[in-house]
């Protein structure tokens, strides 16, 4: 499994440490919290058959970036935070006749992460952290579209953060933007 980040916005320069840092560190716990916690990766029986395949595309936008994507896929004239499309279906029997496949791809509009960061006070890194894990479980279909399904994503989220040791007042000592 890999993290592969495209940064398709102009305004900030990402540091690549950072990326890279975190590419690996996020997917593994975010796995490893699916299952300890006994979540079956829905729809993925093969997971452990596939992960050394998959790969998740992360790209970083600008608002009007994410407002035109948000728009043309999901039919909604406004911007967001973090959009999420998956891209291959688990049950291809294709899927083991590959070495690799992009198996979804994350859109972070890197505007609103750093409105976000400066409305809940805590680092743009952590915001981003969020935002990716995020992404990562709707693509294991994971959702909040009900009460239930929010409790249960949320507190998701909460175990995979702590896992990664980023809290609220997370201060990052390699920072995701660049000189």
């Amino acid at each position: 499994m890999h993290i592969h980040f495209f940064n398709k916005q102009r305004k900030y320069k990402l540091n690549k440490s950072w990326l890279d840092y975190w590419a690996d560190k996020l997917l593994v716990n975010t796995v490893k919290i699916l299952n300890d916690n006994d979540y079956q990766l829905k729809n993925l029986d093969n997971f452990n058959d596939l992960k050394n395949k998959l790969i998740f595309n992360v790209f970083f936008v600008s608002d009007r970036q994410i407002k035109v994507i948000n728009h043309e896929f999901l039919g909604k004239n406004y911007s967001t935070d973090v959009l999420s499309f998956k891209i291959s279906e688990e049950n291809d029997p294709y899927l083991n006749l590959i070495n690799e496949v992009v198996f979804g791809e994350i859109f972070i509009s890197l505007d609103k992460a750093k409105s976000q960061s400066q409305n809940f006070n805590h680092a743009l890194e952590r915001e981003v952290i969020f935002l990716i894990v995020h992404g990562l479980l709707h693509l294991f279909d994971f959702d909040h579209e009900t009460p239930d399904d929010e409790r249960i994503m949320f507190d998701l989220q909460s175990k995979i953060l702590a896992k990664c040791n980023v809290s609220r007042n997370y201060n990052p000592q390699l920072k995701l933007f660049s000189a």
